[in-house]
């Protein structure tokens, strides 16, 4: 059996008998590596016929969503309602020292801000100075 067009002639129940009686034998282990290999190709033939119908997993996150945006909706339905502003004052005298007070630590902190800005220029005019010096020394050559 030699030639192609002999195998191509020969029956599937000639090709099995030639198979059976033939004398060589498969490495070791080679039987489990391809029982393996063969399980996982099953098991990808199943996943994917699952995941092209609508299955449970997908089923199950569109509900999980759904019930989600539900509770969120529920949530924020109910505190717009039943909430009460915060920062409304009965009393003009007492708004107006809580908007000094802020303003105050608002200023704070814009001065605060500044002096950082004032300091980091300070510090990266330094590194400037020395490129400024490199180059012009560099220039006079």
């Amino acid at each position: 059996m030699n030639k192609l067009e002999e195998i191509e002639n020969t029956s599937l129940e000639e090709l099995m008998a030639i198979a059976d009686s033939s004398e060589r034998k498969l490495p070791e282990g080679a039987r489990e590596r391809l029982d393996a290999i063969l399980a996982c190709e099953r098991e990808v033939e199943c996943s994917e016929r699952q995941s092209g119908s609508f299955g449970r997993p997908v089923f199950a996150g569109v509900a999980a969503s759904l019930a989600f945006a539900c509770i969120v909706a529920f949530f924020v339905v109910t505190g717009v309602r039943n909430r009460t502003p915060q920062d409304t004052f009965s009393d003009p005298q007492l708004a107006y020292a809580e908007v000094v007070k802020a303003f105050s630590r608002i200023g704070n902190e814009v001065n605060r801000g500044a002096k950082m800005a004032e300091k980091s220029g300070e510090v990266l005019a330094k590194p400037a100075e020395i490129i400024n010096n490199i180059t012009g020394s560099g220039n006079a050559r």
